[in-house]
């Protein structure tokens, strides 16, 4: 078994790990008290979802995860919420006062009284594992505690588990909507330590998630609520692979992203999905100007893009599914890997 790690940093990391579970429970058919029904074998098995829970002898599954934040507020709705018992209280980490939207209060004064009790619990999670796959980190840049706290964690981890992945689902912040002033200088500390210490980052824009709830989906004035499921479900395609049984190679698509150049290191998720068609020969990607017609099709109006079903096709659309697109450098594709 492979399993993964999830840590939570911060009011944006908890929220949106809090939406996490809650659409990993449902999928997986697991009740908010963190009993399965469907589940027949007590005490243990080789089930896919033990990547993400891990099972006792009572029959109930427990996410492998650490909620940290340098405040009560947000933990506390966590303990209080629908699913309080599905989460053990030692994964629950809460400080008394907060970073204050400052990088330097989260890395180098409040955090690090919190960081080697942090360590302790993931070490707890880690000693439990049969075969630790890594890490996927959520947190935010623009705040204290997530961009502060999240690269000191970050930076320990890499001392401790640096053979280990390193993954990160992070919210940017946007210029339009921000909720502190500071927001662009803890971005700009948080990114330096995130190119150092993690393998790779899934970049998120509050304001985008804002645009996708008004014209997509008909919400005139969204809620993080809103914007924290929107997001799980993003977050859900991608570890999709790891929690259910499959065809697709899970390992390939992780060297896929880990054997990047250093430039390639944060991702923006895609606005478009390739869709191949047997019979329909919209589009043909040339070996040519492969990287081209990729980049000009991510800003296709449309959500789905049609795509033939020839050799070449196979082979580039799950690498630019997984690659996304960069504004500043060409989408690059190298020789076909196989099948993902």
């Amino acid at each position: 078994m492979r399993e993964c790690i999830t840590i939570h940093i911060g009011q944006a990391g908890v929220q949106v790990g809090n939406a996490c579970w809650e659409l990993f429970c449902l999928e997986h058919g697991i009740q908010p008290d963190g009993q399965m029904p469907s589940d027949k074998t007590i005490g243990g098995g080789d089930d896919s979802f033990n990547t993400f829970f891990s099972e006792t002898g009572a029959g109930k599954h427990v996410p492998r995860t650490v909620m940290v934040d340098l405040e009560p507020t947000v933990i506390d709705e966590v303990r209080t919420g629908t699913y309080r018992q599905l989460f053990h209280p030692e994964q629950l980490i809460s400080g008394k006062e907060d970073a204050a939207n400052n990088y330097a209060r989260g890395h180098y004064t409040i955090g690090k009284e919190v960081i080697d009790l942090v360590l302790d619990r993931i070490r707890k999670l880690a000693d439990n594992c049969t075969g630790l796959q890594g890490f996927m980190v959520y947190h935010s840049f623009g705040g204290g505690t997530g961009s502060g706290f999240g690269s000191l964690l970050l930076e320990r981890l890499s001392v401790d588990y640096g053979k280990k992945s390193k993954i990160e689902f992070a919210v940017y912040p946007s210029p339009q909507i921000a909720t502190a002033v500071v927001e662009p200088y803890n971005s700009v500390l948080c990114a330096h330590a995130m190119m150092e210490h993690s393998d790779v980052a899934f970049m998120v824009d509050n304001e985008a998630l804002y645009d996708i709830c008004r014209r997509n989906l008909g919400i005139e004035r969204p809620t993080y609520t809103n914007l924290n499921r929107l997001l799980a479900q993003c977050i859900s395609s991608v570890t999709v692979s790891l929690r259910f049984d499959g065809a697709l190679n899970v390992d390939l698509v992780c060297d896929i992203i880990l054997k990047k150049k250093k430039f390639d290191h944060f991702f923006k998720k895609c606005n478009f999905a390739c869709l191949i068609l047997e019979n329909n020969l919209n589009i043909c990607l040339k070996t040519d100007g492969v990287s081209n017609q990729l980049s000009s099709l991510s800003t296709h109006p449309f959500s789905v893009v049609r795509i033939c079903s020839c050799h070449q096709c196979r082979d580039c659309v799950p690498r630019a599914a997984v690659r996304g697109r960069d504004h500043k450098q060409r989408l690059r594709t190298g020789k076909p890997d196989g099948q993902v």
